[in-house]
């Protein structure tokens, strides 16, 4: 009787052991498709490429500019960003930016001084306008704490592409709806940069829209105004024609693919895809196969700073070197008085961390410095239109 006893107790016992250990396995799972739900993607890999290995390419392209050898070893960016919301320019596969070979600006052109920032070419010169765009990305509370004091100080407005889910959050490191309608109520610009900052080529129809679509209305619901400018998070999507044919039902234009060097207004100018170059006249966003073409409205060519941040390892005199050469390349195309080339410039943090995604304070400073200093003028995304007869853009209430 104890031996039945003893058999029926080591038997409950096994059971209770076996349903507690089961019930830790499955919150377990839960957890891990908690942590999959809220971080999808995958850190991004960087990969060195033959142009990176040969130090002695003249072809300064963008692929040299989001390709390194640093490891993510110094990665210090928020928790949130651990995969989904990591710096946009590092989330760009090759289907997306390997094409956009620009002309480059060499390193042999305008050595400045990085302690003297008004050095170096300067726009005396009326017949030849020099301007620039300034865009800032994320959310990131350095652009309202670090970067508006330095704007307001020079009196610039910049353009900011806001993630409206990431606005109405609880994250210290991103500004709130407060910090985005004070830059509004200051002059500022507010595009959208989707609604939960997800990759547009990879959505289906409906996520699509909702990313596309909704961040407009969400922008308008806050601010009362409807942004008319979108930016494609992680800059992918420019060149599928499902994503773009989603922003062109919202949106008057929309920035696309990185370059290392100036806007053309017209739409053509760069050297890119030598394989399957195509002669481009104007923007328009389809050419006469039903392709989409290289530059258009809705793929309007940006220079990432990250990338030349990364490039050249927060080396700030490097980088505020190539800076002055990308703003005074575009003496080249202006000329009697018309912008027809201008840099847009894209920004993330502007902090003193030294992140992939972070520009050093002291060095934005000095770039703004120079802008002023030299009489560069500083235009929003708010300043460009598109000629439905011409096919081409134009900055508003200037010479086309």
């Amino acid at each position: 009787m104890k031996r039945t006893y003893s058999n029926v107790m080591i038997t409950v016992a096994t059971i209770l052991f076996t349903i507690i250990l089961y019930s830790l396995l499955l919150s377990t799972l839960a957890h891990g498709q908690q942590q999959q739900d809220l971080f999808p993607f995958s850190y991004p890999t960087i990969t060195i490429t033959s142009s990176t290995k040969n130090q002695t390419s003249s072809s300064n392209n963008i692929h040299d500019e989001l390709t390194s050898h640093h490891s993510f070893s110094d990665y210090s960016r928020k928790a949130e960003n651990s995969n989904a919301n990591v710096n946009d320019n590092y989330n760009a596969d090759a289907n997306d930016n390997g094409d956009d070979n620009a002309t480059g600006v060499n390193d042999n052109d305008n050595v400045v001084d990085a302690n003297n920032p008004s050095s170096g070419s300067s726009s005396s010169n009326n017949n030849t306008p020099k301007a620039v765009i300034l865009n800032f990305y994320d959310n990131d509370i350095g652009q309202f704490t670090n970067a508006k004091p330095i704007l307001d100080k020079f009196g610039f407005k910049g353009t900011f592409f806001i993630v409206c889910s990431w606005a109405s959050s609880d994250n210290p490191d991103r500004m709130t709806w407060n910090e985005i309608t004070q830059l509004y109520r200051e002059g500022h610009h507010i595009e959208s940069h989707s609604t939960s900052h997800k990759v547009l080529s990879k959505l289906s129809a409906i996520d699509l829209n909702y990313q596309v679509g909704q961040s407009k209305k969400c922008i308008h619901e806050h601010l009362g105004v409807e942004p008319t400018v979108f930016s494609p998070p992680h800059n992918r999507g420019w060149n599928n024609a499902t994503a773009i044919r989603s922003i062109a039902k919202y949106y008057d234009l929309s920035i696309g693919g990185f370059v290392t060097d100036l806007m053309f207004l017209h739409c053509y100018g760069w050297k890119h895809d030598q394989q399957h170059s195509t002669i481009q006249t104007d923007c328009r966003t389809y050419s006469n196969d039903g392709t989409l073409n290289y530059a258009n409205r809705y793929a309007m060519k940006e220079v990432s700073h990250n990338g030349l941040d990364t490039r050249y390892s927060h080396d700030d005199a490097q980088i505020f070197q190539k800076f002055v050469q990308l703003i005074n390349n575009q003496a080249n195309f202006n000329k009697d008085g018309n912008i027809n080339a201008i840099p847009i410039i894209g920004y993330h943090n502007i902090e003193d961390d030294k992140a992939i995604t972070s520009t050093d304070v002291n060095l934005f400073y000095k770039e703004m410095k120079y802008l002023h200093d030299n009489g560069i003028k500083v235009l929003t995304m708010a300043d460009l239109g598109y000629d439905e007869g011409s096919n081409h853009l134009y900055v508003k209430n200037g010479n086309r």
